[in-house]
């Protein structure tokens, strides 16, 4: 079985590497333009194989396309 790291540009993560609880109300990242940046950072340092999208988080019709135009 192959295994992809993925990563989460519409969540906040902790200093230790996990995820910040969504009982914060800064833990999901609705602004398009930081998670395109993150998507980018992710995948220019080797960070993440694989990007979620979740579909609640607000504009994630329009994400995928946009973080696609980031990478290029």
């Amino acid at each position: 079985m192959k295994v992809a790291g993925e990563a989460f540009a519409d969540r906040r993560y902790e200093p230790d590497g996990t995820l910040r609880s969504r009982k914060f109300p800064d833990a999901l990242i609705t602004d398009p333009a930081p998670r395109r940046h993150r998507h980018w950072r992710f995948a220019r340092e080797g960070q993440a194989e694989t990007v979620c999208v979740h579909g609640d988080t607000p504009g994630s019709r329009e994400y995928p396309k946009a973080c696609r135009e980031a990478l290029r």
